[in-house]
């Protein structure tokens, strides 16, 4: 039995022994489809804002025009 097949019959046990739930998600959702397929740019950013990736780079230009090292995380 390949992984594929053992991934999907524990995921069905789990969800049969009411300790996970599944829920639809439809294909223009999926987040982790921006590692895999090309996309417009603000397809691209709306994917990247459920993901938390921030643009640090405008904030350390700031900081760096301000001088204050303080604000660099």
């Amino acid at each position: 039995m390949n992984h594929v097949a053992i991934d999907f019959h524990f995921v069905c046990e789990q969800a049969q022994n009411k300790e996970i739930e599944v829920k639809h998600l439809n294909a223009a959702d999926q987040v982790a489809d921006i590692l895999m397929k090309p996309h417009s740019r603000a397809t691209f950013n709306q994917v990247f804002n459920k993901l938390g990736v921030v643009d640090v780079t405008l904030n350390l230009l700031k900081c760096k025009r301000e001088g204050d090292k303080s604000k660099l995380v």
